[in-house]
């Protein structure tokens, strides 16, 4: 089967923009543009355009892809991936607010949704210690603190 089009491959160092896998910008771009190896990706799923997240392998000409189960266990697999290859995903933290490179498992939105209000950013309630939230999450969720 030809993946091609279909695919939207995770590339880019942690830190970087996100992006848009559907659109292709940020960390995100098509199979032909991944070097060989395993990847993290989505692809054009089987019900009406649904992205079905999937890890991959590159060799040569030939792309396998395994289909993971849903977007929840692709969030956990980047967070794996940088801390497996020493490149975790990364927090800044600025004028309490907590930023995040990359989408966060749903262990951590609903963290969140106990002290704060955006999707990237969390604005932190004035009563917490900004930098020992700040480290805790990193420890938990294999993250680099800026």
């Amino acid at each position: 089967m030809d993946l091609t089009g279909n695919l939207s491959v995770l590339t880019g160092a942690p830190g970087t923009f996100w992006g848009s896998a559907v659109e292709r910008t940020g960390r995100w771009r098509s199979i032909e543009g991944a070097p060989a190896g395993m990847f993290l990706g989505v692809m054009l799923g089987h019900h009406g355009g649904r992205m079905q997240p999937v890890v991959g392998e590159v060799q040569g000409r030939t792309v396998r892809v395994l289909e993971l189960f849903d977007h929840e266990e692709l969030r956990w697999a980047v967070l794996s991936r940088g801390a497996c290859e020493g490149a975790p995903e990364q927090v800044r933290l600025h004028e309490g607010c907590l930023s995040f490179s990359c989408p966060l498992p749903e262990e951590a939105r609903r963290l969140r949704a106990l002290c704060g209000v955006e999707r990237w950013n969390w604005s932190l309630h004035p009563s917490i210690d900004f930098n020992n939230f700040g480290r805790i999450v990193c420890d938990r969720f294999a993250l680099s603190l800026e």
